[in-house]
């Protein structure tokens, strides 16, 4: 329905939170699909980038949001994906690690459509400071062949978990995290 609100929307309000919807394709003249972000703490700016699309090698144009959320007189930056399944998620992937590496402290999260035996998923956790939050809150529990992931810098991971899958194809991961006390990063402000 036209002026109807986004899911976004709807769950933000129902979990009293701020939010935000970055689609990244239009359908019947509307936004249609796309990344969100629901957030407690102030977001200072945000921007969604476009991941490289091709109509053969894509399934359907894919973004970025790149968000720097005040936490504790830090800013840290949050970035959300969820990466095609075709030939360009490896270029994807590339562009949203080389994003994520700008960032300390910083959390990488979404759908990679890619497991843990990717060579860049590889790298990306054999970094200095890149921790795999979903491994480490949930140990041996872990899935071995998931394809959503949670990285951060800057950050000690306190617990979390996962539900296993309800109204989306995927599991629901959840991590408690607190910044990492050591981290030389001075606070702004």
């Amino acid at each position: 329905m036209f002026g109807a609100p986004d899911q976004a929307e709807i769950i933000a309000g129902q979990l009293d939170m701020g939010w935000l919807y970055a689609p990244n394709q239009m359908r019947w003249f509307r936004p249609h699909f796309g990344n969100a972000l629901l957030s407690r703490f102030p977001v200072n700016q945000w921007v969604s980038e476009p991941l490289i699309f091709d109509d053969v090698a894509s399934h359907s144009p894919r973004n970025i949001i790149i968000a720097k959320i005040r936490f504790n007189n830090f800013d840290v930056a949050v970035l959300i994906t969820h990466l095609d399944l075709g030939e360009i998620r490896s270029d994807q992937l590339r562009r949203i690690i080389e994003r994520f590496d700008r960032y300390d402290p910083a959390i990488l999260m979404g759908d990679f459509n890619s497991g843990l035996l990717d060579p860049q998923v590889v790298a990306l956790i054999s970094q200095p400071g890149v921790v795999d939050a979903v491994a480490v809150a949930l140990g041996q529990a872990s899935p071995k062949h998931r394809v959503d992931w949670i990285f951060t810098r800057g950050f000690n991971v306190l617990g979390g978990g996962v539900t296993e899958v309800g109204v989306s194809d995927h599991p629901y991961f959840w991590v408690d995290l607190e910044l990492d006390a050591s981290n030389t990063q001075k606070p702004e402000g």
